[in-house]
């Protein structure tokens, strides 16, 4: 079985679960999970576990999350994107950069948003976008999001490209639609790309192309990544006698991890990662194959 992380570059006009399935062709298990879902427009960084690094997800380090994109006002949409039916218009005067800049200033810091009526968000165990698919009305609710920088990186008139920086669970479609009623204007989100999520960049991700030739030459090893570089827990070094006793889930098994500390903390053996212990009371999260 393959085990680790793989920084995979979603294409736009696939769905985040069509690529995990994808990977799960090519990879030949079902052990396949990815954090951080993406539009089905969108493009970009989508982390990907495999094997039992699956249950690390929980444990990695997925901030910040940054994004390029472009900023459309003039048009709103169903959706917030380039993908959804028009619901509103605006015309000239267009903002100028100043006014974009400024604008983006109201929106910056921990701040509260309400969601795109199409998403992938529930109410009553019901998804927005089904509800809205079968021609009902969607109320998402507002919640605490943080967006931690806003940046105009070029435009004029109708057009801008931006970048943003945001926490979990920031719709960049929200943004767009609120940048616009700042400004006073209809707007939208085009051209979508991930660039970062916490230690996954864009510039050392791998596309499906590039998964596919590995696994037709036997080379998945050069795609995967070792868990030191994306989990952010402490960590314990245990004993080669202790291995076993984990492995069995024994309670008694490691170090006791001192007096204030406070859980999840991973044990690890000649840097490989055996289980995520939490606490205190001090109890397994999870025990992971040992690969000897």
């Amino acid at each position: 079985m393959l085990n680790g992380f793989i920084n995979l570059r979603k294409p736009s006009g696939m769905t985040s679960h069509a690529v995990v399935a994808a990977v799960r062709r090519l990879a030949g298990q079902q052990s396949v999970g990815h954090a951080g879902t993406l539009d089905p427009d969108a493009a970009g960084v989508l982390p990907v576990a495999l094997g039992t690094y699956t249950r690390l997800l929980d444990y990695a380090r997925l901030t910040p999350k940054i994004y390029q994109a472009d900023l459309i006002f003039g048009v709103a949409t169903a959706t917030g994107d380039a993908s959804g039916s028009p619901v509103g218009h605006s015309g000239p005067p267009w903002p100028s950069l100043a006014d974009v800049e400024a604008a983006a200033g109201w929106m910056v810091g921990d701040v509260w948003q309400i969601p795109p009526a199409v998403s992938a968000l529930k109410r009553g165990g019901e998804r927005h976008y089904r509800a809205v698919q079968k021609g009902r009305t969607v109320w998402p609710t507002a919640r605490r999001v943080q967006v931690q920088r806003l940046t105009v990186l070029a435009g004029q008139q109708q057009q801008w490209r931006i970048e943003a920086t945001v926490g979990p669970g920031t719709y960049l479609r929200a943004i767009a639609r609120d940048w616009g009623w700042v400004l006073g204007h209809g707007a939208h989100l085009d051209h979508l790309v991930r660039t970062q999520v916490g230690g996954f960049a864009i510039t050392q991700s791998h596309d499906l192309a590039e998964l596919a030739h590995a696994a037709a030459q036997g080379r998945w090893s050069t795609l995967l990544e070792d868990w030191t570089r994306h989990l952010d827990i402490p960590i314990i070094e245990v004993q080669l006698h202790q291995v076993k006793a984990i492995q069995h889930g024994r309670s008694d098994a490691w170090p006791d991890p001192g007096e204030g500390v406070i859980g999840p903390i991973g044990l690890t053996f000649a840097g490989q990662l055996l289980a995520v212990i939490d606490g205190p009371p001090w109890r397994y999260r999870k025990v992971l194959a040992w690969d000897r």
